[in-house]
């Protein structure tokens, strides 16, 4: 239902991404990522850029747009496993469990002691999961594998959406300078720690340097 009504905003995703990354030609690529719901690098260039010689400045220029959008978080790896729903998922551990337990119909009190683990297997994968992204975060700054899977963040693009509609409310409340330093106060927070619910404290003068 989420991914259904996110597709309606997929027109503003392509027509604001060259401002919002900062890279000119973003827009087509978030395009074309959207249009084949995943892609890689290489096809990306390959077949649906058309871009033959990696020695090209056309190649050079994608490759370092993708590897912007991926330290911005504007796209994100994916694994055709990340289709699978959580229940889906836990009903095929919880099989495979089992099976090591019985070859026979399993107990009630079997059922529960695997759910019991896999409950407990679970809090520590999401720890671990949450550390690795915060560690691909700092140091994946290019397509290192061609052929890694990529999608759009939509998450990312709805916070930018969000944060447009603050800075145009403020502006039209107060005043086109209050919209301004608004905007600029969200882009500072979003680059630094989109996930939080609050922005960070921010400076007066920090502020001011990031006014054009």
């Amino acid at each position: 239902k989420d991914e259904i009504l996110t597709r309606l905003n997929f027109g503003i995703y392509i027509k604001n991404a060259n401002e919002w990354i900062g890279c000119r030609g973003a827009g087509e690529i978030i395009r074309l990522m959207l249009l084949n719901g995943k892609t890689t690098f290489k096809k990306l260039v390959e077949k649906d850029l058309k871009i033959s010689k990696k020695t090209s400045s056309k190649y050079r220029d994608v490759k370092e747009i993708f590897s912007k959008m991926i330290e911005k978080h504007y796209i994100a790896p994916f694994n055709f496993t990340d289709s699978k729903s959580a229940q889906d998922k836990a009903s095929e551990a919880e099989q495979r469990e089992l099976a090591k337990v019985t070859n026979f119909i399993p107990t009630k009190k079997q059922v529960a002691e695997v759910k019991a683990k896999l409950a407990g297997d679970v809090d520590v994968d999401e720890a671990a999961t949450g550390l690795k992204r915060k560690i691909n975060a700092v140091t994946f700054d290019r397509p290192a594998k061609e052929n890694q899977y990529f999608r759009v963040n939509y998450g990312k693009f709805n916070v930018k959406m969000r944060n447009k509609r603050f800075e145009s409310f403020v502006g039209i409340r107060i005043n086109n300078s209050a919209g301004l330093i608004t905007k600029i106060i969200l882009d500072i927070s979003d680059d630094e720690k989109a996930e939080d619910i609050e922005s960070r404290l921010i400076s007066a003068q920090r502020i001011i340097k990031s006014i054009p």
